[in-house]
Formats: structure tokens, C-alpha cells, sequence
């Protein structure tokens, strides 16, 4: 993993997207203030101005508000004994007829969300809006989510029937009093990631996922072979001191020639495959039939009293 965080590698690739027409700006950057901007003093329930440390995403607010037919401000404060927290407060302003508050309330319309819903890349570009908003993407080396914190219920909605026109399932839990959706499939991230336009992060996230499992895939097969070698050194053991004590009974007179040897086989080669035990018979015999002596021993050891039950071996 680079220095960079998943969700500053996304972002910096969202920053370079360039939206075609108004109707996508718009939708990017109202979304983007209805999932995380700041309320005004006349309206706590309206966002009035917006706060990011990234002097690319201001500028770009800047730029998409005056594709809307709007003007805007953009003004930069330095926190207080650290030079390194820069903030930027980026400020919708009124231009002719159109005032900000008019075009969120919009956004709070049914035509006005369907409208943007059923057009792929309005939708896609009010989706980019939210996360260049208020995302964030887990290391997909430790675990695979995407989060995009909101500032009410309204905008989680709105969210929630963008996501579905792109066939994703967002989940939705609550932090700190605030709603936050999340996807944690890797088949929906990679979707999410495409359609946004993260096309690096995708490339990085796709890698990670894919590595991650081949490893899962090799580690499922080894364990496998490791649990049949258990089965079968377990087996191999019991079928040995099974064996061993059938040769020394009486028993052993009446067993015909050819289980005997199998029988002296198995004892002298504990460790060996059913298979290479057969190999080993004179004149040799496959697998199957080998197991078919050693499954008769066993079966005449029960009769004895000298066995228990115990698994076939793979």
C-alpha cells in the first residue's frame, strides 16, 4: 500500500472526471452538499456552504456551481498554531433567477429524482458527487467497504435509490446520529468504483482482490490435502495395529494366502498409500483392489474381536 489512502487514490482519480453536460454537474455537486455540506444560520435543514482540506475539490465545487448558472466563492483558513490544516469553505452564491436553496429543494422532488436516476451519467455523476463528498474505502488489503456518511435521513434516501438504479445494494447503519450506507461485497465495489469513473482504484482495488483469492483458493487446498493426509495417517496407523494384531492371532491360520500377505504389506509400510501398497503385492494389483483386502482383513479383525470401527481411507 502507497502512502496515499484507498479513498485519496479514488478521489484523486474522480478529480480529473470531467462531466459533459450541466445537468451532470449539477447533480454532482448538489449531491455532494446534500450528503455533507454545512447548514446556514436561516436553515439548519438546507446546506449552505461547504468544507474540504483539498484545494482540488474546492476548486472543483467552484467550477460545477457556475456550470449550474450559479456563482461562487471559495475562501481558505489556516487552523490556529498548524500551518498544515488548511481548510477551504466553498459558498454557493445567487446569480439571475436561480438561488442555491431552490436548486436543493429540487433535489426533493419525485420528478426531480427520478429524473436523475433514470439518467445513467446524471446518476453516476451525483454517486460521484457523494463520495468525493463525505466516501471513504477501507485498505482492501485488510477488508473491503466503502462508507459514505450523510447528512440526514432525506439524503440517505436519495442515495439509497441512486445506488439501486446502478443494481447495488447499499446497507445502512447509524454513527454518531447520522446515516451511513456501506458496501462491503468486492463484486459491488469493483461495480462501484467503474461507474464513478475510479478507474486507478479500480485497477489497484481488482489487483488486491485477485490475489487475495488465489491465496484463499490455495489455502483452501492445501488445508484439504492436509486434512486427507490426517485421514489418511490416521487410518494407515489403525489399519496397521489392526493387521499386526491379526497376524499374531490364531485367526491368521485361517485367512487365505493372498489377504495374509496384504495384511504383512500394510504392517511393513504403515506410511504408504493404499495405492502404492498395491504396487507392492506380488503380482502387483491397483488401488481398488488393494482397499478391497484391507477393507476383508478388517472385516474378519470386527469377527475376531480384534478391531473397531474406523473411516476408509481416500
Amino acid at each position: 500500500m502507497t502512502e496515499r489512502t484507498f479513498s485519496k487514490i479514488i478521489k484523486s482519480d474522480l478529480l480529473r472526471v470531467t462531466n459533459h453536460t450541466k445537468e451532470e454537474a449539477e447533480a454532482e455537486v448538489v449531491t455532494a452538499f446534500l450528503a455533507a455540506g454545512r447548514p446556514g444560520d436561516s436553515n439548519e435543514d438546507l446546506p449552505a456552504y461547504f468544507v474540504t482540506g483539498s484545494s482540488g475539490y474546492a476548486e472543483r465545487l467552484v467550477g460545477e456551481l457556475r456550470l449550474t448558472g450559479l456563482d461562487a466563492l471559495a475562501e481558505k483558513t489556516l487552523r490556529a498554531g498548524d500551518r498544515n490544516r488548511v481548510r477551504w469553505y466553498v459558498y454557493p452564491l445567487p446569480l439571475a433567477d436561480l438561488s442555491f436553496p431552490e436548486l436543493l429543494l429540487s433535489y426533493e422532488t419525485e420528478g426531480k429524482q427520478d429524473f436523475v436516476s433514470s439518467s445513467r451519467a446524471v446518476c453516476r455523476a451525483a454517486l460521484r458527487g457523494a463520495f468525493l463528498a463525505s466516501g471513504t474505502m477501507a485498505d482492501p488489503l485488510k477488508a473491503y467497504g466503502i462508507e459514505i456518511a450523510l447528512r440526514n435521513k432525506t439524503a440517505a434516501d436519495y442515495l439509497t435509490l441512486l445506488f439501486h438504479a446502478e443494481n447495488i445494494a447499499p446497507s445502512l447503519i447509524e454513527r454518531n446520529g447520522r446515516p451511513v450506507l456501506y458496501i462491503k461485497e468486492g463484486q459491488a465495489i469493483a461495480d462501484f468504483l467503474a461507474l464513478i469513473g475510479a478507474h486507478n482504484g479500480l485497477l489497484k482495488f481488482e489487483s488486491i482482490r485477485v490475489d487475495k483469492e488465489l491465496r484463499n483458493s490455495v489455502n483452501r487446498v492445501v488445508n484439504c490435502d492436509t486434512a486427507n493426509a490426517k485421514r489418511q495417517a490416521d487410518t494407515s496407523a489403525q489399519q496397521s495395529e489392526v493387521m499386526e494384531a491379526l497376524l499374531a492371532s490364531e485367526e491368521s491360520t485361517r485367512i487365505p494366502q493372498e489377504l495374509l500377505e496384504a495384511a504383512r504389506v500394510r504392517v511393513e509400510n504403515p506410511g504408504l498409500s493404499i495405492r502404492d501398497l498395491g504396487l507392492l503385492m506380488n503380482p502387483p494389483i491397483g488401488k481398488s483392489g488393494m482397499n478391497h483386502r484391507l477393507q476383508k482383513l478388517m472385516e474378519l479383525a470386527r469377527e475376531a474381536g480384534l478391531s473397531w470401527d474406523c473411516g476408509k481411507e481416500a
